[in-house]
Formats: C-alpha cells, structure tokens, sequence
C-alpha cells in the first residue's frame, strides 16, 4: 500500500520543555510527516538523539550550522542527502524510495537582520542555477513577507525589503504552493498583536508540474508561535474500520457485567446461528459506547479543548485585535497543556510499567509496552465449554469453525 507523503516544516521556537515534547509527539501521530523540518530548534547534537527517541520513527537527522534547522526523516521511506548547509538554510536532494522520484528541498530559516537576509536572497537564486530538470521545494521561516495583506498590526511594511524578497523570488523561478487554512502563520502574543506571513513553501515549476495537486496546509500553531507548514503531495489512502478490542481491566468494573448481560440479553429473531452472531454484534457495540462512557473522558476532553484551541486561534487570526480571543487563547493554551499531562499520567498507568523517570513516557520501551499490551487483549478466537476453538478473527472478519460447532445449549450455558 502506497504511503502518502507530506514533509512539515515548523518553527517549533526549541522543542525542550515537557509540553513541546508532548505535543509534538501527538502532531506527528496525527500528521506522520516522512520529512520532519524543525526551525530554532534550539538543541546541541548531543540532545538528538534522546528527542528521536520522545518523537520514535526519525532514526536520521541533520542539525544545520549553530542548530537554526534540524531535519529528521523516515530512512526507510527517503534517501537524503546533503548538498549545501549555512545558518540560514539547508539544502539537499530527496529520492522517494517508493515513487522512485528525485528532487530537491530547501529548509529556511532566514536572519532577523535584513542585511543577512539579502545574503540568504542571494544563496537562495545560486542554488536556482544548479536545480536543472529536478523539482524543488523552498520552504520554513522567511521573516518577511511578500505582499502588503500578508500583516496585521505593528510599523508599515517595508516595502524596500519586500521587493527585495520578490526578486529574489522571481529571478530564482519559484512561486508560492497552492494554500489552505489561514495564512498568518506568526503571531507576537502581545497586547500590541502582529501577525503576518513569515513561514510559507514555493515550488519550481519542474516541481508543480511533478505534483500539481500538492498543497500546502496551515496548521494551527499550538503551543508555538508559528503555525506547522504541512507539505501534502498525495492523497490520502482511507484506511478500514478499526477491530474490536477487549481489555482485561474491563471485568473490574462495576458496571461491566451489567452492561455485557443487558446487550446480550435483547431478543433476537432467526436460527441459532444467526442469534449467536447478532448478540456477539449487539454486545460489541454496548461495550464500545460503554468503554468510550467509562473511559473516554480524557481522551474527549483533550480532543475538545484542542479543537476550541483550534478554532479559537482560528478567529484570532481573523480577529488579531480582539481582547477577548485573545484572553480565550491563552486559558485554552494552560487547559490544554493539563490535558496533556493527565493523558500522559493515564498512559503510563495503562502501560502497567514501573518507570525509574516519571517524566519520560515518550520511550520506545513505553509505547511498546502499550503494544504489547493492546495485542494481548484482543480477542482473536472464541473457545466453547469444551475449549475447543470455534470462531477465528482474521484481522477483518469472524470466520466459523466447521470443526468444532457451537450448539444452542452452550450459548446459553
């Protein structure tokens, strides 16, 4: 099965902290980026390796010059390699393994001084003399922008230093990807709010003819400053419905056996069989409204304050100026980081691990252990009162045993 791609570029402002750690483990589950580009990281080569191990997936990385950029990929999906690295941007070739297809992406994180940025303007159009026939990518934080709508509030724009972006933009052959969410991607969180455009992802045109249907999706920023830059070349593949799973923590409960003997005791018409699947059926749907009654709270209250954080960052973003979402955004941002250190208590409880660092369920060992855990207590075959086996789950479907039938007598048994 085709894996889809989207590379992701973000401004994470150094992902140390618990927090930034724990929501970027849940970003990257949810978006599974192969190409993972990280802008003022902030981090020494010797703290690599024990963020890959927080984030897992990532065994290769780049930290460029003074650690502006960081680049983390999935090895076994692209081959990278390294063409040209300074403070301000890191430029390399990438071969899709699976597509077979080449091309070339530069990671940007420009100076806050306009002098250096003329530098990087200047590197950026000698790398568009040496692109020949191969799609590329220029994406990550400009600290400028290109038109007079891309701010909000603060001094005028500059609008000596946007043409000089402009022409750099020009002369190189690049425009910007298609776009959709909302494109002020840089917000100043202050009383006096500014918002503007300084990340963004353009594309050659080798690169747009390769992939005309490639966007570029603005996330909401989270719990950093700048909005992720979501890169997505494929459509996604829908994936089947998730298997029924049962958990031994379940029989404890007090309300579990009430629940599995209300469903299983509702009348059902037709021949034994037929009653005998339409219970196991009626029974799987009770337990899995009551698990997501008796369990789910978290995991509801955690999606639902991210959501309003979404939508609430959102309406700012449409409303800079606006007080009130802006004192919404910040009590959101604290309820949402509790969240997330509650989820993280409940996972590591769930895990049933002992672990000599409180503080650090990221590992490979941890989730494992969920792994392990979830595999053990799924139900994959049915034994009658003799402990004979008499119904298989393939992984998408029970399939009965001619075997060994079960009777009527000991359904009821």
């Amino acid at each position: 099965m085709s894996v889809t791609m989207n590379f992701i570029f973000w401004n994470v402002r150094g992902p140390n902290g618990t927090d930034k750690h724990r929501d970027l483990k849940e970003f990257l589950n949810i978006h599974k980026p192969l190409l993972l580009c990280l802008i003022d990281t902030k981090l020494d080569e010797s703290s690599i390796p024990a963020m890959q191990r927080k984030l897992g997936s990532y065994p290769c990385y780049y930290l460029s010059p003074e650690s502006r950029i960081c680049l983390l990929w999935h090895s076994d999906q692209l081959d990278i390699q390294i063409i040209a690295a300074t403070q301000q941007f890191v430029h390399c070739t990438i071969l899709c393994k699976q597509s077979h297809k080449r091309f070339l992406v530069t990671a940007v994180y420009a100076s806050n001084s306009s002098v250096e940025r003329i530098n990087l303007w200047d590197s950026i159009k000698q790398l568009s003399s040496t692109i020949g026939h191969l799609g590329w990518i220029v994406g990550g934080d400009f600290n400028e922008v290109r038109f007079s709508n891309e701010k909000v509030g603060g001094l005028p724009i500059h609008s000596r230093r946007v043409r000089k972006f402009n022409s750099c933009v020009l002369l190189s052959g690049l425009d910007d990807l298609k776009a959709i969410g909302h494109t002020l991607s840089w917000c100043n969180r202050q009383s006096n709010q500014i918002m503007c455009r300084l990340d963004r992802v353009m594309g050659n045109q080798n690169f747009i003819n390769e992939y005309p249907h490639s966007i570029v999706e603005y996330l909401p920023p989270g719990i950093s400053d700048h909005s992720p830059l979501k890169v997505i070349f494929e459509p996604s593949i829908p994936s089947g419905p998730r298997p029924f799973k049962y958990f031994e923590s379940w029989e404890a409960h007090p309300s579990f056996n009430s629940t599995v003997c209300e469903a299983w005791s509702l009348h059902v018409a037709g021949n034994p069989m037929y009653q005998f699947s339409k219970k196991l059926y009626n029974t799987k749907l009770a337990l899995k409204r009551w698990n997501r009654d008796e369990y789910g709270p978290l995991h509801h209250q955690l999606a639902t304050c991210k959501r309003e954080l979404n939508s609430i960052q959102t309406a700012l973003q449409l409303n800079p100026t606006d007080h009130q979402f802006r004192n919404q955004e910040k009590v959101m941002r604290v309820q949402y980081t509790s969240l997330l250190d509650q989820e993280e208590k409940f996972a590591r409880q769930k895990s049933c691990q002992l672990w000599l660092d409180a503080r650090d369920s990221n590992t490979k060992i941890f989730y494992n252990s969920i792994k392990s855990r979830t595999v053990r207590n799924s139900i994959c075959r049915l034994r009658n009162t003799d402990d004979d086996i008499f119904c298989v789950y393939d992984g998408s479907t029970w399939i009965m045993s001619i075997r060994n039938p079960v009777d009527e007598r000991q359904l009821k048994s």
